[in-house]
């Protein structure tokens, strides 16, 4: 995961059927855990945040959850978002759900299947070839639909009252008119809430709270799903997957510094990302998933040349030679193998041992010199505090000359603090030294005490 704030990251519980993240030794059969994944917080224009929350909800969040469908598609995407990314996507959202309405509910279930009646019941109950022989070409599409809508009713039905927990479905013949979507909310039409009984839902409520929503539930679906890849391709174009496959192809290129087991996950994640780009009428692979031969192709084109000695040593001199996916990887790995094994071992920096001490007269490191005055190593004996000709000598009288001519050259003098520091660094021979006069001076006074 990038580096990112808490507050831009989503979190989800996942339960899988294998031993994943925070799954327990002794419970091989299941896992619990938790995924992180960023927030959008902009659609228009935001291609690769998109078809990465798109690829995180169908391969991370959807396996782990045991009652996904469709509309948990749309629910998923939406807790992704924040900030004018939601706005885009309610949006989106409107839209699909009046186009939902006018274009498939109203023309496939109001205005047909609400309308059909017993006779066309009773119809659907005969054989396709009894079916044929109808009078009329209204009866028999009306028998095929009412045929192919009961047998999935009833499949619901059977699947879904035999899952414990629960609740049980029913439907009737014909069924009630499917309701219009909820308007968008204007301004102030929640004020008088008590009185008018206003609840507003977005469009997965609604397609949830009605009895047949499941049925338009994947068509909801890939509404939104096309809405926001269009708006998130919109300065792309929906050229782009095309673009895309044609840069792999043709001007990717490996260098020596690439790991080729890198760089076929990476041409794997492109595959799988394919799908969400906008398709194109007509070419059949935007859209897809890359087949092997287009693989092939982008492998050969950019790895060839750094491997051609060694893939000619495996008999491989054309493109046409790799037969299937698995064979190209195996030679290409075996090829670098290879390269890697006859390459010269890279030349290692001595370290360079450090600089002695130089005789009189020449140039040595300060860390490594004697002082001429104390003996000791790290200064030179012109900045040895024992030096009575260095600038930090501190003997006896030199803070007092030392101050004289700073005031004597116009530069004020030193003041008593830093006199009384300097003089408490003394070293430990010098101090010594001042312990042994101080007593000689108190037995001196002493003595000319007593007499």
């Amino acid at each position: 995961m990038k580096e990112v704030p808490k507050h831009m990251l989503v979190k989800f519980s996942v339960y899988t059927d294998n031993l994943g993240p925070g799954g327990r030794k002794n419970r091989t059969e299941t896992s619990i855990g938790t995924k992180m994944f960023q927030k959008l917080d902009r659609i228009e224009d935001s291609p690769k945040a998109v078809i990465e929350v798109w690829q995180n909800i169908y391969n991370e969040i959807l396996p782990g959850k045991p009652d996904a469908d469709p509309l948990t598609v749309v629910e998923l995407f939406r807790s992704h978002l924040t900030g004018i990314a939601l706005k885009e996507f309610d949006e989106i959202q409107h839209i699909a759900a009046i186009d939902l309405f006018d274009k498939y509910i109203e023309v496939n279930m109001n205005s047909r299947m609400c309308t059909y009646g017993a006779d066309d019941r009773e119809n659907s109950k005969l054989s396709d070839t009894d079916i044929v022989k109808l009078s009329t070409s209204d009866k028999r599409s009306a028998a095929n639909e009412v045929k192919a809508w009961l047998a999935r009713n009833e499949k619901r039905k059977k699947v879904r009252n035999a899952q414990q927990g629960m609740t049980a479905y029913n439907y009737v013949y014909p069924p009630p008119l499917f309701p219009a979507p909820p308007a968008k909310p204007k301004q102030g039409m929640f004020i008088n809430w008590s009185s008018t009984g206003v609840s507003a839902i977005g469009p997965c409520a609604w397609l949830r709270l009605q009895n047949h929503g499941w049925e338009f539930a994947p068509r909801f679906e890939q509404l939104v799903f096309q809405g926001v890849q269009k708006l998130a391709f919109k300065t792309f174009g929906e050229h782009c997957g095309r673009t895309q496959i044609d840069h792999l192809t043709e001007d990717l290129e490996m260098s020596t510094e690439h790991n080729l087991k890198r760089f076929l996950q990476l041409l794997q994640a492109h595959s799988e990302a394919q799908p969400f780009y906008p398709l194109m009428s007509t070419d059949k692979e935007v859209g897809c998933i890359f087949s092997e031969s287009r693989k092939i192709a982008i492998l050969w084109n950019a790895a060839y040349d750094l491997h051609k000695d060694e893939l000619t040593n495996l008999n491989i001199t054309r493109k046409d030679d790799l037969r299937t996916w698995e064979e190209a990887t195996t030679k290409f790995i075996l090829a670098e193998e290879r390269r890697k094994a006859k390459a010269p071992p890279t030349k290692k920096v001595p370290v360079t041992a450090p600089l002695k001490a130089a005789p009189k007269g020449g140039s040595a490191q300060p860390s490594d010199s004697k002082c001429g005055f104390c003996g000791r190593p790290g200064h030179l004996g012109k900045n040895c505090f024992s030096n009575p000709k260095s600038e930090l000598y501190k003997g006896a009288g030199s803070n007092s000359a030392s101050g004289s001519s700073n005031k004597r050259a116009g530069g004020g003098g030193q003041s008593k603090n830093s006199s009384d520091r300097k003089r408490s660094k003394l070293s430990y021979e010098e101090w010594k030294a001042k312990q042994e006069y101080d007593k000689y001076c108190m037995d001196a006074s002493s003595d000319e005490e007593e007499k």
